[in-house]
């Protein structure tokens, strides 16, 4: 489940960021870590790690329209459900 203020982001925000994150990285031919420094970038975010669950939502719905925008199709898995919408595991 999502909890406004919890420190960390949720395993399930992890596996989908890191999922969307590859993909991106292969569409685009970079590196995952390269995509990854690039993402941080171009949301203003300093450390994945220091973002909250809600914070971390809103980083997954910033990359999912940026993926859009580039006509790249990301997969709205069941990680997607509970990352992002909140349903429980």
């Amino acid at each position: 489940c999502i909890y406004e203020g919890k420190p960390k982001r949720s395993d399930a925000q992890s596996r989908l960021y890191f999922s969307w994150r590859d993909i991106f990285a292969d569409e685009l031919g970079e590196t995952k870590l390269k995509m990854h420094e690039i993402l941080k970038k171009k949301f203003n975010v300093e450390s994945t790690k220091d973002l909250n669950v809600m914070e971390f939502v809103d980083f997954l719905c910033e990359i999912d329209m940026l993926a859009a925008e580039h006509g790249i199709t990301l997969p709205h898995t069941d990680d997607y459900e509970v990352a992002v919408l909140g349903k429980s595991e």
